[in-house]
């Protein structure tokens, strides 16, 4: 029962620290991270215009600013791993 409870700690603290670190992080880089989702929601407003070539091309453009916006944080990777389908 003590191992178990000890887990549950360490699970705790963990979570615990990765939300602290994800409120500092939002904090600190909130006008960062609007001007990435308005940049995000402006490629979106143009898709209906767009050729296949060009979604092709925003959807690389997409997935750059998505890596710029976890990779500065390994706790931002922990949540966007944890959220994602798991295929194998």
């Amino acid at each position: 029962m003590c191992g178990l409870s000890a887990d549950m700690k360490c699970r705790i603290l963990t979570v615990w620290t990765l939300l602290e670190e994800v409120l500092r992080l939002s904090q600190e880089q909130q006008q960062w991270l609007e001007s990435q989702e308005q940049i995000l929601k402006d490629m979106d407003s143009r898709r209906g215009q767009m050729s296949q070539d060009e979604i092709q091309d925003i959807i690389s453009r997409v997935e750059v600013r998505i890596y710029n916006i976890l990779a500065p944080s390994s706790c931002w990777s922990v949540i966007w791993l944890k959220s994602r389908p798991h295929y194998f």
